[in-house]
Order: C-alpha cells, then structure tokens, then sequence
C-alpha cells in the first residue's frame, strides 16, 4: 500500500495505491474511499467477529477429534 499525497499527485487528489500480496492486482484508491472500505471491517458495537467457521469451526474441529478417538 503506497500513499500518494495531494502535492505529489498529477490531478490534486490524495490517493493510496494498493497492490496484492502476489503483486498480480493493483487497484487506486482516493483516501476517503479506501477509509470507507477499511471502515467496513470494524465490527459495531457489542459485535463479535467470526474468525472461523464451516470446516474450521470449533464444533468441527472437536467433533473430527473426537470420532479419531
């Protein structure tokens, strides 16, 4: 993720650049988009995030170990 700021940038409007991890994607971004799509990843109040689930759940993972036993 690169920052691009106002001064730097040819049409005067900041900018973040992100690239993926494998760098075969790159997308631009003006700042306040790229806030409102981060923003969008921080749970309301009094909400939990779901890390795992399916396959990977708690319940799942217990149920597999258990039928090995």
């Amino acid at each position: 993720m690169v920052y691009v700021p106002t001064e730097k940038s040819d049409d005067g409007v900041a900018k973040v650049i992100y690239t993926s991890k494998d760098k075969k994607s790159r997308k631009v971004f003006t700042t306040l988009d790229w806030l409102a799509r981060l923003v969008t990843h921080i749970p309301g109040r009094y909400e939990h995030t779901v890390r795992y689930y399916g396959y990977f759940s708690n319940k799942s993972r217990g149920m597999r170990k258990k039928d090995l036993n």
